[in-house]
């Protein structure tokens, strides 16, 4: 099988900062991943610096359906109720560490994707520094 690696954030740095009532922010890193060529895929996340603050703070990356339309382009159509990969929460991620993001359902793998990140900081107040890479290797149909 052939593929394609589209990098969807080079190195980045992201600051989150926990709020009261609402411990989990959604941050939209790629948006508009044309896959209508690929039925499959593989996805790696890089943590370069940081660590994750308070206790119970984890992360997680996923991989979801979305529907852009010229009409609306400044609309996000994204289709939350079906994750297509996750690497699953990440409770502490060191420098250096690496970790796939798994396909969790490619059987509607839809025309175009996007990649969002899930930080849960339980604790108002607390800010949690990361730096990040992500790539998103596509599988061409046969």
């Amino acid at each position: 099988m052939s593929g394609t690696t589209v990098r969807v954030i080079s190195r980045r740095r992201a600051t989150f900062v926990g709020a009261s009532g609402n411990p989990i922010q959604k941050l939209i890193l790629a948006r508009r991943i044309d896959v209508s060529q690929y039925t499959d895929f593989s996805f790696a996340l890089r943590f370069h610096e940081g660590t994750l603050a308070g206790t119970g703070a984890n992360m997680s990356v996923m991989v979801y359906r979305e529907a852009p339309s010229d009409e609306d382009p400044a609309t996000d159509f994204i289709y939350f109720n079906q994750t297509l990969g996750a690497t699953g929460a990440i409770p502490n991620p060191a420098p250096g560490g690496y970790h796939p993001i798994n396909p969790v359902n490619t059987t509607s793998f839809g025309a175009f994707v996007c990649v969002v990140a899930e930080v849960m900081i339980p604790n108002a107040g607390e800010t949690t520094t990361l730096v990040w890479s992500i790539d998103l290797t596509l599988k061409a149909r046969s």
